[in-house]
């Protein structure tokens, strides 16, 4: 058991919340989740938090870039807080990193804990000091484009990647943007 992701299976339910938020292309989303088989569904439906939440800052910077605004970066935080809880770099797990607040809380953080937030200080510093990112012993971070699909994945040193081509992922920001065909 999971107790961070019940779980409870209805088809009904999902093909009517696809019809809903993907229109005329429910049927292809429905595939792509394998609504059809419980057991595939539920092992899908275990990232679908996650995968919303960067599917939101996905179309945010898409969107940026079609309408030709300033760069946007886009990154997924995966520093694991030290502590045996299970949760993982879970919604909000940052918030100690960038406010430094290591001493008000029950986890064990260590040196290493504060090298990485010196280092994702950094670049939110330099973000909001200059409009990018970058700076002097930080990884390169592009911004996002359409063209150049990068993100940052902040853990440890920090680095780049391409956005991951997840067919769901993709079809939830076209959905939002407007721009399913």
């Amino acid at each position: 058991d999971d107790m961070r992701h019940p779980f409870k299976y209805d088809y009904e339910q999902i093909k009517a919340d696809a019809a809903k938020k993907f229109g005329k292309h429910a049927d292809k989303y429905l595939e792509i989740v394998h609504a059809d088989d419980p057991k595939k569904y539920e092992e899908v439906a275990r990232d679908f938090g996650p995968e919303n939440m960067f599917a939101q800052d996905l179309g945010w910077v898409r969107l940026l870039d079609r309408l030709g605004r300033r760069p946007g970066y886009l990154y997924m935080f995966e520093q694991v807080p030290p502590g045996d809880d299970g949760m993982g770099a879970f919604h909000a797990a940052e918030h100690m990193y960038l406010h430094m607040t290591f001493t008000r809380s029950w986890r064990k953080y260590t040196g290493e804990d504060f090298e990485f937030a010196k280092r994702i200080n950094g670049y939110w510093t330099n973000f909001i000091k200059y409009g990018d990112p970058n700076g002097d012993g930080l990884a390169k971070w592009e911004p996002y484009t359409e063209a150049n699909p990068k993100m940052m994945h902040l853990q440890g040193e920090c680095r780049e990647s391409d956005v991951p081509q997840s067919e769901r992922l993709w079809m939830i920001t076209d959905a939002a943007l407007g721009i399913l065909d």
